[in-house]
């Protein structure tokens, strides 16, 4: 295979740190309870309101405040990471040049040069814009898969699924 030269825009960071926090529970969990807390917090004052008490608004106000600024930062994590990342480190953009060998994947980046060995390697998978190498549960090498000629994906796919056994979940096509 051919060594893969790419660079990462701003837009490909978030959306790849996007994918990646949606493989962790947490953040279905923190999508999911927020929208429900607001529900709750309104139901409660509907509820309230129809017994013929007062609501008490200014409560309300800073329960729905604090929800939104919750939320927001669920939603908007993935911008935030990857704004954090740019800002810290100028050159993650790249150029980024990967090489796969049998036994690892290599990375080289303007500021390192990094091996991966297969077997540590928990998992390999794709979306339909990038491939995933997962070396923890939150921590992804990332490949964007406008990176490769059209076509060219079937190589790495096979020669992955036959490097990386079980750990690869890609698309056969």
């Amino acid at each position: 295979m051919r060594d893969i030269t790419f660079e990462l825009t701003l837009r490909d960071q978030v959306r790849a740190t996007r994918a990646i926090s949606l493989k962790q529970p947490g953040m279905w969990i923190g999508s999911a309870i927020f929208p429900l807390l607001l529900i709750w917090l309104f139901w409660t004052d509907y509820q309230t309101m129809t017994r013929g008490r007062r609501v008490n608004w200014g409560l309300t106000t800073i329960g729905v405040v604090t929800l939104v600024i919750g939320a927001s930062f669920v939603y908007l994590s993935p911008y935030l990471t990857a704004w954090s990342y740019r800002r810290g480190n100028k050159v993650i953009a790249g150029p980024h040049t990967y090489r796969f060998f049998s036994d690892r994947l290599s990375m080289n980046s303007p500021l390192a040069a990094t091996d991966l060995t297969w077997p540590p390697i928990r998992e390999v998978s794709e979306d339909d814009r990038f491939v995933f190498f997962f070396m923890s549960k939150a921590h992804a090498a990332v490949l964007p898969k406008r990176a490769l000629q059209p076509g060219e994906l079937e190589e790495p796919r096979t020669r992955l699924t036959e490097w990386c056994g079980d750990a690869a979940k890609l698309r056969q096509r």
